[in-house]
Formats: structure tokens, C-alpha cells, sequence
């Protein structure tokens, strides 16, 4: 599906409900506008947020040149070129797409990685532009270099009996130190390892305590890290660089409104935006910074009133 230039949809006054979730509060002042890169059924668009329910797409990247296909994780490099994993099933290839700062419409690829992979369901990139992707069937992360192109070899693959990976991992990001962050769904936890890992190595620390269904990590500007669970409908927050079984998170943004949330994103002035999957609706929630306990969102935009939402299945912050 092909979606116009721009989209402006109709919004809802505040105080409306959105399904059976959650309402918008009253409120004094409009939310401002975020923009965010979401990889939407084979695109990858950038699409802007506005006030109560409405939606702007103001580019699209996609066509048959693109190789996108079953198209999830995404993540920027330090150069602002944009890496984006399809996960290959059901006869669809896996791979690794590698494009150049900016592209949009039907462009092809700088480089396209094809092989070391299984399902990856994400992609991370660190400061030097290594590219980290998630293999959900092998349980392991292949690690390949910013340049690597075709059938390559990882420069590295964590894998195995001592990591911590498990089946149904969606979730992976790299801290400013260059640690790995994994969430485990199966073993409820998330595993952290040390730069450069590579093998059969055990995690340096662990995640534990508040952490379930792990479906999506993100860090804010001082590195706290924000661990979304998609089951419990939950949001930890845990101080930068502190992970063992013991450490709890700092604070948390509960389940109460029975969101479900599968991808998070913050913005440059920390607010924090989640997209959750309740049965058909596809809704994003937007919350202050600094927010925590059972704390409404301030501004919610759904499927039923922005349909391109529909096709939403990740969200990142876009390159700055």
C-alpha cells in the first residue's frame, strides 16, 4: 500500500477515548510534534505526530529497488545512513538493508547482507558503525562491520549454551559504552554483554527484577535504559550501567491502561513514545518526560482514526 505525501487526519477533541484504553486528560497546552521513522508493511516512513490524533507522513521509502521485505528492526549509524533487517520467513529471504542518509522513494540499497542471518528481528548499530542483528531462530547476535556487503561473514556471533539467548527475542540496542543489551523473552530478562563480545560468553550482567515479555530497549540522553514489556503492558526504567539480578528499576510506567506496548522511541527532549498492539488497534502513546507510575499518556493517536497506523510495527527516533 502507498501512502500520499502527506497525511492529515481528523483529530479528537481532548477528553475523547480511544477504544476501550485509555483517555486523554484535560490538559493547558498542546504536546508538541515528534517525528519518528516506522517501518509500516514493506516502507519505511517518516511520519510526524501532532496534537490529539493527527498524522503526517512526510517521506516513504519504498519500492522494489529498496528490498524491503518483512521489513521490523531499523537503526541508524553514526553517518545517518539507516540499517533495516527483514526477518525472512514463509519463503521471504532474511537480510540486511543498508541505506544512505536520507533516501526515500524507490531507492535501491548501499549494501544488502544476506548472509549469517535467521530471522534476525532487529538491528543495533554502535559508535564505530558496527551492525548487531538479532537472530530470533539461531538465538544468537551476528555482528558485522559498517562496510560488509552480499554473502559476508559476521565479525563476530554471540550464540550459545552460556549467553542467556532464547527463542522469541525481539528486542536488542547498544549503550554509549558499546554494551549489547538482549531481551530474553523466554527467560524474562534482560542479558548485557561486554563490548566486543563475541561466542559462547556469558552475559556481564542481567536485568531481572520488573522484566517479562521484553519487546523493545531504548536509552535517554544520561543512558537510562527503558525496557518495554509487551505481556504486562509495562515500562521499566533503570539507572545507566547498573544490571543484576537484584538492581530494580528506578522507576516504572505501569500497565494500568492495559496498553501493550511492542516498540519504544524518545524524542531529543525525552518524552517518551510508545506503540502498543491491543487485539486489531494499533495506538501510540505519548508521556512526559520523567514519567512514571500509573501515569495517563498526554496525547494518544490510534488505527481507527489514522489507518496508516494500521501497518506500524516499530518505531525509532530519527537521526539528529
Amino acid at each position: 500500500m502507498h501512502f500520499p505525501s502527506i497525511m492529515a487526519l481528523a483529530m479528537l477533541a481532548p477528553g475523547v477515548a480511544h477504544g476501550a484504553h485509555a483517555t486523554i486528560p484535560q490538559i493547558q497546552a498542546l504536546p508538541a510534534p515528534a517525528t519518528f521513522n516506522v517501518a509500516a508493511n514493506n516502507h519505511i516512513q517518516t511520519m510526524r505526530f501532532l496534537a490529539h490524533d493527527a498524522i503526517g507522513i512526510t517521506s516513504d521509502l519504498s519500492g522494489s529497488l529498496t528490498g524491503l521485505d518483512l521489513n521490523d528492526g531499523m537503526a541508524f549509524a553514526p553517518d545517518g545512513s539507516l540499517w533495516s533487517a527483514n526477518v525472512g520467513v514463509l519463503n521471504h529471504p532474511p537480510a540486511l538493508e543498508h541505506f544512505a542518509k536520507g533516501a526515500t522513494g524507490n531507492s535501491a540499497p548501499l549494501a544488502t547482507i544476506t548472509c549469517g542471518l535467521s530471522e534476525p528481528t532487529n538491528v543495533a548499530v554502535d559508535a564505530a558503525g558496527n551492525v548487531y542483528a538479532l537472530n530470533r531462530l539461531s538465538e544468537t547476535v551476528a555482528v558485522f562491520a559498517p562496510t560488509q556487503n552480499g554473502c559476508a561473514t559476521p565479525i563476530a556471533v554471540i550464540g550459545g549454551s552460556k549467553t542467556g539467548l532464547s527463542q522469541g527475542m525481539t528486542a536488542i540496542n547498544v549503550d554509549a559504552a558499546g554494551r549489547i543489551y538482549v531481551g530474553s523473552f523466554q527467560n524474562a530478562e534482560v542479558v548485557v554483554f561486554a563490548p566486543g563480545a563475541n561466542g559462547n560468553v556469558a552475559p556481564i550482567g542481567v536485568l531481572k527484577r520488573g522484566v517479562s515479555g521484553v519487546s523493545s530497549i531504548a536509552f535517554d540522553k544520561q543512558q537510562n535504559v527503558y525496557v518495554a514489556n509487551v505481556d504486562l503492558g509495562s515500562i521499566e526504567i533503570y539507572a545507566p550501567g547498573k544490571f543484576g539480578v537484584n538492581v530494580a528499576p528506578i522507576r516504572q510506567i505501569d500497565g494500568s491502561l492495559a496498553a501493550r506496548p511492542s516498540s519504544i522511541a524518545i524524542t531529543p527532549d525525552q518524552r517518551l513514545f510508545t506503540l502498543n498492539f491491543i487485539s486489531t488497534l494499533h495506538e501510540v502513546f505519548e508521556y512526559p518526560a520523567g514519567a512514571g507510575g500509573s501515569v495517563q499518556p498526554v496525547a494518544i493517536w490510534d488505527s481507527v482514526v489514522n489507518p496508516a497506523l494500521g501497518f506500524v510495527n516499530n518505531l525509532i527516533t530519527p537521526f539528529r
